[in-house]
């Protein structure tokens, strides 16, 4: 039996629908980084990793370079200034900063108490500090008085506006002195 494709099932030549011209276009740059963002690529653990050793101090690296990093995650050479340029990096950077900071402050807050009661002034000092913010944070926000001047208005009419339904105004009275 003879091979059959689809072009000899269709009758007529003019049944037959093309795709369109642009289907063999290639899609614009911007689309495709989109499309390998959204979807993911095979260097997304990569991504992840690298944005994680970035955020750490440079003394606390492993491996200790990009170039080595790259090796050590089989990426194409330069492959991690494709990272940096994703819009989220930066972002996501400052996170896992921040979330290695706040797992060490603990451990160095206790290293600058223990060296603070060992007579040492300036981690005292730091200490003291420290303290101090954490505190300051608590305080109530102190509120802030605008004054309100509306010219060429009697006062009357301005106490009207901001004078609760029903309140009366009370009338000051005088003291009879006992003696």
């Amino acid at each position: 039996m003879p091979k059959t494709s689809a072009l000899d099932k269709i009758d007529n030549i003019a049944d037959f629908q093309f795709p369109d011209a642009d289907f063999f276009k290639k899609p614009p740059k911007s689309e495709v980084r989109e499309y390998r963002v959204k979807e993911g690529n095979k260097h997304n653990s990569a991504y992840t990793a690298y944005i994680k050793w970035s955020a750490m101090p440079k003394d606390l690296r492993d491996p200790k370079t990009k170039t080595m990093f790259e090796k050590t995650w089989k990426l194409p050479k330069g492959y991690c200034y494709t990272f940096e340029k994703r819009a989220d990096f930066y972002e996501k950077k400052m996170k896992y900063f921040w979330d290695w900071v706040m797992d060490k402050f603990p451990d160095v807050v206790h290293a600058v108490y223990r060296r603070a009661i060992t007579n040492s002034t300036a981690d005292a000092r730091i200490f003291a500090d420290l303290v101090k913010q954490r505190m300051e944070s608590f305080a109530p926000p102190k509120a802030k008085m605008t004054p309100f001047v509306m010219v060429g208005v009697p006062q009357d009419k301005i106490n009207a506006l901001f004078t609760p339904e029903g309140y009366e105004e009370a009338q000051e009275a005088e003291l009879a002195d006992d003696k």
